[in-house]
């Protein structure tokens, strides 16, 4: 039940940053046709805040993978040799998502 709930944050947490990313990559055609200040700062503003909420979320995912996988090595040390690598793919693969964002908040500005 515990990794339901983490799951649907993370599902949850990336789809509150697609949204606040898409909308002013949709919106761009509007910003080149009236090139504004305000509207170049909103859609910096929101590159910022993806960016953020991304970083939020993937150290809150990799602070949640590291306490399981030390609990996990605790509890039985044998185990230690057979987890490292699933365990060090997660945290790849979190840090991963945080790269794309930042790749996709840089096309927007």
């Amino acid at each position: 039940m515990k990794g339901l709930k983490s799951t649907i944050k993370t599902i949850a947490s990336a789809a509150v940053v697609n949204a606040m990313v898409s909308a002013p990559a949709i919106a761009e055609e509007v910003v080149a046709a009236s090139a504004g200040a305000s509207e170049i700062l909103s859609t910096r503003s929101c590159a910022a805040l993806a960016i953020g909420l991304a970083v939020f979320g993937a150290t809150n995912a990799q602070a949640k993978a590291i306490s399981a996988a030390l609990d996990s090595i605790g509890r039985n040390p044998g185990a230690a040799g057979a987890m490292f690598l699933p365990w060090l793919l997660a945290l790849v693969f979190i840090e991963s998502l945080v790269l794309f964002v930042l790749v996709i908040a840089f096309q927007i500005i």
